[in-house]
């Protein structure tokens, strides 16, 4: 062999050592902020939901168990009242709109 193509073998096996050897991305975290559970609500349900700045703080602060992917909208819910929130629905003709409150506020 010549040397170009050592050089060339040695960078491709190098170059595949460090894909494999590298860093990765880490597992999920194990709670997440009540307010992306929503977000994720949300785009499954299509329903809105509105909130006031002091709910929007609480659903950033307050940690929820990541639910499964394959969590239907009244699990996401489920989870949501009983970290504290309630929802109460605006009553819109044709449309899914709701008031996100803490419980207790």
């Amino acid at each position: 062999m010549t040397l170009p193509r050592i050089a060339l073998v040695s960078a491709v096996v190098l170059a595949a050592l460090l894909v494999c050897l590298g860093p990765h991305d880490p597992a999920p975290a194990a709670t997440i902020p009540a307010r992306e559970l929503l977000n994720r609500e949300q785009r499954l349900s299509g329903a809105s939901y509105t909130f006031d700045r002091t709910t929007s703080e609480a659903l950033a602060a307050t940690r929820i168990e990541r639910p499964s992917e394959d969590a239907d909208s009244a699990r996401l819910l489920a989870s949501l009242r009983a970290a504290g929130f309630e929802l109460r629905d605006v009553g819109v003709p044709d449309k899914k709109v709701f008031v996100v409150e803490k419980s207790g506020s």
